[in-house]
This record gives structure tokens, C-alpha cells and sequence, in this order.
């Protein structure tokens, strides 16, 4: 059984504290700041590409007191001091979640690589076994994403989603069974999809 699995999760007004202002500071509290996330970052000195942020993020500049503890919804650590980072981890306050750069085995989520195909983003992680093979996977999936005509298919299921939804006609069971007849290459490659999706619409409806 795997011992993590995938999750898309709001951060919104989530309190982040990140103990390290460095290199992987820089690289993924911008993605935390980007999902609404409230951070505060403790460093004595502050990436340059997190000095952009300021004042989004608050920077308390200066070095954390081994006796220090956090209750933000997440402990995010990034020193370059093992020991630091491992009282830190022991420390922590009950149902905080912990980023541990140091050490993944000891982070309670990860950051998965992430493909943007707007509508779709699919999240890709490799367990570990090779992250420097992610670019390969990402254009594995974009390729296939456009050669299977996904995009163009969702605009299409978008617009018969809300015609399905806003019929005043057709119970909640109905509409679940034409979202789904919908999905399939039945109906999407269908020459007259409208005249058929009204056809099933009066179907049900009747």
C-alpha cells in the first residue's frame, strides 16, 4: 500500500511559517503564496526570487531560537542544518502538516511536477525514483493530451454540461446517466451531437 496519495488542496488562508529563505524556499512558497496561502518566512537573509513577494510574504529577518515551536497549519523547513530541521520535526504541533526539504521520507506532502493543459492539470510524481525524468513524462502527456483532442472535447462537455444541468426536466439521476452517455466517443464523435443530446434529453424527459 502506498504511503501517500495524490490530493489537489486548498491553501487558502492556510498559515504557513518557513523556517530557510533559500534556494528551495525560492522555488516553492511562490506556489504557496499563489494558492492564497498567509506565509511567514524566518531567515536571515532571503532568496532573491522571494524578495519579490515582500510584502505579500512577511520576513522576519533573522536566525530561529532552538526553543522556538509553530502552530501554523504548516511547518514548512528548509534550513541547511539537519539536526535544526529534525527538532523542528519533533516539535511539531499536533495535525501540522511538515514540508521537510532535508529529508522526504519525513515530509507529510510533496510537490508534485505539474502539467498545464488549461482546462486540465495533471499532477506527476515519481516516488522519488528519478525526478530528473519528469520533463520526459510531462511531454509524453502533452502530446497525448492533444492528439486525443482533449481540449476541443472538454469545451464541448462544458456547454452540454450546464444545457444538462439547467433542465428543469430531467431528475438528478437523469442528468448523471446523459453526463456520463456524454463522455463517451459515441456522442463526442457524433456528427450531429446536438440533435442527438436533444433527442436523449427529450428521452428522458418524456
Amino acid at each position: 500500500m502506498p504511503d501517500r496519495i495524490p490530493l489537489m488542496v486548498n491553501v487558502r488562508e492556510r498559515s504557513v511559517t518557513c523556517v530557510g529563505g533559500g534556494k528551495v524556499a525560492a522555488k516553492r512558497i511562490p506556489i504557496l503564496v499563489e494558492g492564497g496561502a498567509i506565509v511567514t518566512i524566518i531567515s536571515p537573509t532571503l532568496h532573491e526570487n522571494i524578495l519579490s513577494l515582500l510584502p505579500e510574504v512577511v520576513w522576519e529577518k533573522r536566525k530561529l531560537t532552538q526553543a522556538e515551536t509553530f502552530t501554523s497549519d504548516i511547518l514548512f523547513i528548509s534550513t541547511d542544518d539537519s539536526l535544526l530541521n529534525d527538532e523542528l520535526i519533533a516539535k511539531a504541533a499536533k495535525g501540522q502538516w511538515i514540508y521537510a526539504a532535508h529529508d522526504a521520507k519525513k515530509s507529510d506532502f510533496h510537490f508534485p511536477a505539474v502539467l498545464e493543459e488549461p482546462p486540465v492539470s495533471l499532477s506527476i510524481y515519481t516516488g522519488g525514483a528519478y525526478p530528473a525524468y519528469l520533463p520526459k513524462i510531462k511531454s509524453i502527456l502533452s502530446k497525448a493530451l492533444h492528439e486525443a483532442n482533449v481540449h476541443n472535447e472538454l469545451k464541448i462537455l462544458a456547454e452540454v454540461r450546464q444545457m444538462v444541468l439547467n433542465h428543469p426536466s430531467l431528475s438528478k439521476e437523469q442528468r448523471t446517466e446523459l453526463l456520463r452517455a456524454c463522455a463517451t466517443d459515441a456522442f463526442l464523435q457524433h456528427p450531429e451531437k446536438d440533435q442527438l443530446l436533444m433527442r436523449w434529453i427529450h428521452e428522458k424527459s418524456v
